[in-house]
């Protein structure tokens, strides 16, 4: 009896994950919107009108039944080491059809479908192959066994897409260790997770078995692009103006100090990779990266990786600080830190993903807010989690302060977050107001020469001049109302007289924003009668909503009062001598104390257009939320924030700020956009000079001349060489000429792009 040959684990892996094909679904239930080929893979995108959704499905050419078996043994060989990988794998079809001459015949006319599933089975990526093959895929993942393979796809990036891949448990958990393998990276029970880089540059991030992903092993794949992004790829996708562009161009070519920030995915390494194309060709580049993103056509580059161990006692590991601090002895013109992932750097992501980096409030904190001309009292924490409920968002206004001319305003919410920390700062002040915020909440106080500065919540310290609304704004018409209201229901609703004799109830604040102020010490009367009187200054509520309609009705007639609840009783207390007509108050911190708490607790917080400033609590002003470092002050605050921790001598050192987005465009898909440039500028701060207009998706402005005004960098570089302003027009404008002129030339390289900026440098030197 003749026995089967043994074929190695390896290669039953190889079978399983490379030869099992997939096919694409029903049509008829789908509308086909682009079909197109990767190799001989048929990709199919469709659209599903009854979810909204988009999908990615492959149908894939099936492999004949005579060339299972001959393929089987021919891997087999590979994985004993007798044929060698590096011959090619139109080697290895040459040797499986002089092997077999009983199916040269099918060998030759199938050749694509036979090399393609040996290359699938070989490259280690399984089913994945296909994906990675496809040069519109930016990024893989597959979360969970039995879940479809998700792709974020160029063209249809409105988010993830799923495919008709689906893997088993037993098949993922082999793929993750074939991928780990691939990045030269251990993966077991004992070291649960792993992230690394592939030799073909892909970026992964891989966890194994249900030792730290309750619901299986998981694979995320980014991958490396085969043609990297030029500044001519940013100008055509409009990510950026050609004015921009040779803006940005002079300031690098000056060796300026620049950040590009934003969120995951909205472009930042691309950015960086486009900008650093445009370095002269003469000088030397240090590159410090963690994973390696950066591909550089220059020929002194110097590209540097850190290197962790998690199981040597004597190898070291090498982190971004440390090859810093060997770049600076290597002789650069420039170094070029890519995205960090340091210790501190992890400690900063941490931080955004519990909400420890958002800069928000707690749940119960009030705020007064303003809807179809109606203001009413609500709990921050309800206003955001009704706004999140919302597809388009909230149609609402908020009580805000314009710090310019010092005065109440109602402004609109452009922004709300929602995040869930464990860090808190707690503050309470001479008038015993207190609020609790997040630890880099950016909170405005008065210097001693009067100006409204922000300091993050952990740099408060007693003496720090708080905001505190001192009037409510008034508007519309005043109605004659009597001096009197009364309460009804249980005091949980109030009723006032007109002087017609009609009768109203008051479930908000605008009548009260309207009233006399006649009325509103009628209000305050009633209201304070409701209360238990505990001393001459302090009552007692048993509801939260009257203590402070209370509150604001003393502020209706220029009386400072603090709001403050205890468990299931709310207090108020009268400060005296503090009646006057100010539109703002100043209220002296008294003690400022960190806590951390032991579960993640909920956060919440909003933008209001303009003025940066809204009204919480105790008629505290507060500023605007900021999170994931996605603009220019939550760059500064981070950046001065625990544990980056930067002074401000080192911050004004900082040229300018890119500040990149992945936002969703008028016919409804996800684009990326470089959305402002600002220069900071000693002392007085950051200063705009580019922003994207979203409503006609046009970078502004347009003309150099009124770039040049608005730079105050521009006019740096100009001392820099020695000219004038009419001279730094003129090089902006031809820069900007070039580059336009580059884009229209179709999609050259960055190789291209690298020799065309080399003759530009070597015209002007001539």
């Amino acid at each position: 009896m003749k026995h089967k040959k043994r074929v190695p684990a390896i290669v039953k892996q190889w079978l399983t994950l490379g030869l099992k094909r997939y096919h694409c679904c029903d049509e008829s239930e789908l509308r086909v919107v682009h079909r197109y080929n990767v190799g001989p893979v048929e990709v199919h995108i469709l659209y599903s009108n009854e979810v909204g959704r988009y999908y990615y499905f492959i149908d894939e050419p099936e492999l004949p039944t005579e060339l299972i078996q001959p393929l089987e043994e021919l891997l087999s060989e590979v994985a004993l080491g007798k044929l060698r990988l590096s011959d090619g794998a139109e080697h290895l079809v040459e040797q499986l059809a002089s092997r077999h001459p009983e199916i040269v015949e099918v060998t030759q006319r199938e050749y694509p479908i036979l090399n393609y599933y040996l290359q699938r089975s070989l490259s280690g990526y399984g089913p994945l192959y296909p994906l990675l093959k496809d040069g519109l895929i930016e990024e893989v993942a597959v979360e969970a066994p039995g879940i479809p393979v998700a792709v974020y796809h160029r063209l249809y990036s409105d988010g993830w897409m799923d495919t008709n891949i689906i893997l088993n448990e037993d098949e993922l958990d082999s793929l993750t260790l074939s991928i780990a393998r691939k990045a030269g990276k251990h993966l077991s029970v004992a070291m649960p997770f792993a992230e690394g880089l592939t030799e073909e540059g892909h970026r992964v991030a891989l966890t194994f078995s249900r030792e730290v992903s309750r619901r299986g092993s998981s694979i995320v794949v980014r991958k490396y692009p085969e043609k990297p992004l030029t500044i001519v790829d940013l100008l055509k996708n409009n990510t950026l103006s050609p004015l921009e562009a040779a803006y940005l161009w002079m300031l690098v070519e000056a060796k300026a100090f620049l950040l590009i920030v934003g969120g995951m995915a909205s472009g930042k390494t691309s950015m960086l990779q486009a900008l650093a194309t445009l370095i002269p060709p003469d000088q030397r580049i240090v590159t410090l990266e963690d994973t390696p993103e950066l591909n550089l056509p220059h020929t002194h580059w110097d590209p540097l990786v850190t290197r962790y161990t998690y199981f040597s006692e004597t190898a070291a590991n090498v982190d971004l600080l440390t090859l810093a601090k060997f770049a600076l002895r290597r002789r650069s013109d420039y170094i070029i830190i890519g995205e960090v992932r340091g210790e501190e750097a992890r400690m900063l992501a941490q931080a955004a993903a519990t909400g420890q980096g958002s800069m928000c409030l707690d749940y119960s904190e009030r705020i007064m807010v303003r809807v179809a001309g109606r203001a009413r009292l609500v709990k921050i924490g309800e206003l955001v989690d009704r706004c999140l409920s919302l597809r388009y968002g909230c149609d609402a206004e908020v009580l805000s302060f314009d710090p310019h001319s010092r005065k109440p305003v109602w402004r609109r919410i452009r922004r709300y977050v929602k995040v869930r920390t464990t860090g808190w700062v707690e503050v309470r002040t001479l008038a015993g107001r207190m609020f609790k915020v997040t630890p880099d909440h950016p909170t405005p106080i008065v210097n001693s020469r009067g100006s409204i500065v922000v300091k993050p919540a952990y740099r408060l310290k007693p003496g720090d001049r708080i905001l505190v609304l001192g009037q409510l704004p008034r508007g519309g018409v005043r109605r004659s109302i009597r001096a009197n209201a009364a309460l009804r229901d249980g005091g949980y609703k109030l009723a006032f007289r007109l002087v017609n004799g009609g009768t109203r109830g008051i479930d908000g604040l605008d009548t009260l924003l309207q009233a006399e102020p006649s009325f509103a010490e009628g209000l305050v009367e009633g209201l304070l009668d409701s209360a238990q009187r505990r001393s001459m200054d302090t009552y007692v509520f048993d509801n939260e909503h009257l203590a402070y309609l209370a509150h604001y009705a003393l502020k209706a007639i220029g009386v400072d009062s603090v709001v403050v609840s205890d468990g299931a009783l709310t207090k108020l207390r009268v400060v005296r001598g503090s009646r006057r007509s100010s539109t703002y108050l100043l209220d002296p911190i008294m003690a400022v104390r960190m806590s951390i708490s032991e579960r993640e607790e909920p956060a919440y917080d909003l933008e209001v257009e303009g003025t940066h400033l809204f009204v919480h609590g105790s008629s505290i002003i507060t500023h605007n939320c900021t999170f994931h470092a996605d603009g220019v002050e939550s760059t500064l605050v981070r950046l001065s924030s625990p544990p980056i921790s930067l002074g401000e001598a080192f911050l004004s050192l900082i040229w300018a700020i890119l500040v990149m987005r992945r936002v969703r465009s008028k016919r409804g898909n996800t684009v990326r956009r470089l959305v402002e440039i600002a220069e900071l500028v000693p002392p007085s701060g950051a200063k705009t000079v580019f922003a994207w207009n979203p409503e006609t998706d046009q970078h502004m402005p347009s003309d150099a001349r009124e770039v040049v005004e608005r730079s105050y960098r521009l006019k740096q570089v100009a001392r820099l060489y020695g000219w004038g302003v009419e001279e730094i027009v003129a090089e902006l404008g031809r820069r900007e000429l070039f580059l336009t002129a580059l884009a229209r030339g179709g999609s050259p390289s960055y190789l291209d792009i690298a020799k065309a900026v080399a003759r530009f440098y070597a015209g002007r030197k001539h």
